[in-house]
C-alpha cells in the first residue's frame, strides 16, 4: 500500500512541476536583475545547438554563429528553465525512489542476516543437543553392559547354589536329610 501512495505521489508532484515551472519561467524572464544572465544563457544555449546540429549533419569546420535577438533569446530562455524544472523534479524523485529502495534492500539484507544468524544458533544448539544424546547414549550402553554383567553374576551365582543343594542332596547325608 505505501509503495502505490509513494507512485501516486511521485506522479501528482510530476503532474503539478508543469504549472509550476511555467510560473518559475515567468518569474525568471520578469525578473530584472534576472534579464542579463536569462539571455546569455540563452545565447550559449543556442551556440550549442548550432554546433550540436552541424556536427550531427557531419559538418566540420568554424561556422559564425549569429546572435538570437533579445525576444528570441527570452524564449528559448524560458523554455530552458521550464523543461530544466521539470528535469530537476524528475531526478529529485528518482533521487527519492534510489533512496527508498535502497533502505528497503538494506531491511531485507539485515532481516536475511538476522534468519542466518538465528539459523546458525538453531543449528549450533541442535549440534550442542545431539552431542548430548550420544554422550547420554553411550553413558546408558555402558551401564546396560555392567547391568547384563551383574545379572549373569546373579545367574551364575543361584546355578551355583542350586548345584551346592544338588550335591548336598544327592550326598549321603542328604538322601536321609541329614546336615553335613
Amino acid at each position: 500500500m505505501a509503495a502505490f501512495l509513494f507512485k501516486v505521489f511521485t506522479l501528482t508532484i510530476r503532474t503539478v512541476s508543469k504549472p509550476l515551472a511555467a510560473r518559475v519561467q515567468s518569474y525568471v524572464l520578469q525578473h530584472p536583475t534576472l534579464r542579463k544572465p536569462v539571455i546569455d544563457l540563452a545565447q550559449a544555449l543556442h551556440r550549442l545547438e548550432v554546433r550540436v546540429n552541424r556536427g550531427a549533419e557531419g559538418k566540420s569546420g568554424k561556422v559564425f554563429v549569429g546572435s538570437l535577438s533579445e525576444d528570441k533569446a527570452m524564449d528559448l530562455a524560458g523554455k530552458f528553465i521550464s523543461e530544466a524544472f521539470v528535469w530537476g523534479v524528475a531526478i529529485a524523485i528518482v533521487g527519492l525512489e534510489y533512496e527508498r529502495q535502497k533502505g528497503k534492500d538494506m531491511e531485507k539484507a539485515a532481516k536475511e542476516k538476522a534468519f542466518q544468524e538465528k539459523d546458525a544458533a538453531d543449528k549450533r544448539w541442535l549440534a550442542n543437543e545431539l552431542e548430548e544424546v550420544r554422550k547420554a547414549t553411550i553413558r546408558l550402553n555402558e551401564r546396560l553392559v555392567e547391568l547384563a554383567a551383574d545379572m549373569e553374576k546373579i545367574r551364575l551365582g543361584k546355578e551355583d547354589e542350586e548345584r551346592q543343594k544338588l550335591k548336598r542332596s544327592n550326598s549321603f547325608y542328604g538322601v536321609f536329610g541329614l546336615s553335613s
